[in-house]
């Protein structure tokens, strides 16, 4: 690998959407839609700031857009719609690629992922399973699709499916790419005493799926949200496994204004660094900061670096 190769991921959007039909909240979303109106969650995601976020990412030079997730609320077709007006008009050569959260598998029968394929245009190249797909020579992208039916939990799941594809692949993994970056909402390692409400393991059955890891010659990135804080964590199990935590740009953190805050992912010369963009609402001008990886262990706050 030679030169700069960069990549920007963005993180838990929540575009949401109050419905008129009462017939669409005999569901799971009677109660998100009451967190939006009396739980204050329409206050704190602020979407009418989302042409901001966009507008900075077309002034970047990245080869492609990684979204881990939760582009809606409720899974609603308008949410999903929303995502795609916002951003969209960049140019075509720049790609897209997403994986659906919990919350855009809000209810069982958005599990097949219809809303979320239909209403983010084939543009996103929204993946409902798992994918192999060469972002550029030397780095892959593996994106897996780990929503699950969990009734009112929101936790993810790893799967016979995924792991029978991973064992078909690892050998075009070795073979082919220097770096593995891995898109999923859920974490399978969460940094200890960050999170206020500790819910345990949010992703299941992960183990096999971390000792594949483990087993890969090659440094493999990790990038995830869920988790509404920016964060990078080195995997206390996994040497060779490192956490990028997207945080969640239009929500308000702490009572201030939304951060617009997304990762830009350089590769220079076959090493990778973090530079975290987000916005400065007092001085409504951009910042940036750049950031090492951890080691193994280590915890970067990266909400605290931006102060």
């Amino acid at each position: 690998m030679s030169g700069k190769i960069k990549f920007a991921h963005i993180g838990d959007l929540h575009f949401w959407h109050v419905p008129l039909n009462p017939f669409l909240l005999f569901s799971k979303r009677l109660l998100g839609v009451g967190n939006l109106l009396v739980g204050g969650r329409a206050r704190r995601f602020r979407k009418e700031l989302a042409p901001l976020l966009a507008a900075k990412l077309k002034t970047l030079d990245v080869l492609a857009h990684l979204f881990s997730g939760d582009f809606s609320t409720t899974s609603l077709p308008h949410e999903f719609e929303q995502a795609s007006h916002q951003f969209s008009g960049f140019p075509d050569h720049v790609k897209f690629y997403a994986v659906p959260g919990n919350h855009d598998c809000y209810i069982p029968s958005e599990l097949s992922g219809r809303a979320f394929t239909q209403g983010l245009t084939q543009r996103f190249n929204p993946e409902t399973a798992i994918s192999l797909t060469v972002l550029s020579p030397q780095i892959g992208l593996l994106r897996i699709n780990a929503t699950t039916s969990n009734g009112l939990a929101a936790h993810g799941r790893i799967t016979p499916q995924h792991l029978a594809f991973l064992a078909q692949h690892r050998e075009r993994i070795v073979r082919d790419f220097g770096h593995l970056i891995v898109l999923c909402h859920f974490p399978p390692e969460d940094p200890p005493g960050v999170l206020k409400h500790d819910r345990g393991p949010q992703l299941l059955s992960v183990k096999p799926l971390l000792e594949f890891i483990a087993g890969l010659p090659l440094p493999v990135l990790w990038l995830h949200g869920h988790h509404h804080y920016r964060w990078l964590f080195g995997s206390p199990t996994v040497a060779n496994l490192t956490y990028v935590n997207g945080g969640a740009p239009l929500m308000r953190f702490a009572g201030g204004a939304p951060d617009l805050g997304f990762h830009e992912i350089e590769f220079t010369e076959n090493i990778p660094i973090i530079r975290t963009h987000y916005r400065d609402a007092h001085r409504e001008d951009w910042k940036s900061v750049e950031t090492d990886l951890p080691k193994s262990g280590k915890f970067t706050d990266l909400q605290k670096l931006q102060k």
